[in-house]
């Protein structure tokens, strides 16, 4: 099985660029853990990543990558 890596950025950033945090998250596993700078704490799964998506796209109305 081939991965588009391209296609699955190009994903990532269209559903940012559509303020849809729930499909932010669907890209992140379970067991995914991450940091971000701006956060005190890691972020563990997609319901953290959904909830900092969420976070940046009410506080940046104009988001856009």
């Amino acid at each position: 099985m081939l991965i588009d890596y391209r296609q699955l950025a190009q994903n990532l950033i269209d559903a940012w660029n559509a303020h849809d945090a729930r499909l932010v998250a669907s890209f992140f596993s379970e067991d995914y853990v991450g940091e971000d700078v701006g956060l005190a704490q890691p972020l563990n799964g997609p319901r953290d990543v959904r909830r900092m998506a969420l976070f940046n796209m009410l506080g940046i109305q104009d988001l856009n990558f």
